[in-house]
């Protein structure tokens, strides 16, 4: 699983930079992929909060089949 969490590093680091330094959290909903999340508060200038959530699928083969935002 390291390959793959590197993988999706990658991914969010080229797509998402603001989530660079984010340590995703891992699941196998099914057999030969792999979904990592990645989630950052932000405030706006306003004061709320937001969360910002990706959530990149990768195969066991290291491809990035799906991201979600």
């Amino acid at each position: 699983m390291p390959d793959l969490l590197l993988k999706a590093k990658e991914y969010v680091r080229q797509h998402h930079p603001e989530l660079a330094d984010v340590e995703p959290t891992a699941a196998q909903p099914a057999q030969g992929v792999t979904v990592f999340t990645f989630r950052k508060e932000f405030a706006t200038p306003d004061g709320y909060k937001i969360t910002l959530a990706v959530r990149v699928t990768v195969g066991d083969d290291g491809t990035v089949v799906k991201a979600a935002t």
